[in-house]
């Protein structure tokens, strides 16, 4: 049976206790971050090969021989 004091668990429970809100903030601010990044993800993947195709088309190349 361990009944010694641990001060750096409660250091570390106090830390935690008084910045909860901050943890919060931080996790929402990287949500809304990864949500914005995979709007732009997935219009890359939907619309690069179309513009790419209207790129060559310009330029005069035919890929679909």
């Amino acid at each position: 049976m361990d009944n010694r004091y641990n001060g750096f668990k409660e250091l570390e429970q106090s830390i935690i206790d008084g910045k909860g809100d901050q943890f919060s903030q931080v996790k929402n601010n990287l949500q809304a971050n990864k949500g914005s990044f995979d709007f732009i993800g997935n219009l890359v993947t939907l619309y690069l090969p179309q513009v790419m195709e209207v790129i060559g088309r310009f330029l005069g190349t035919d890929s679909k021989k």
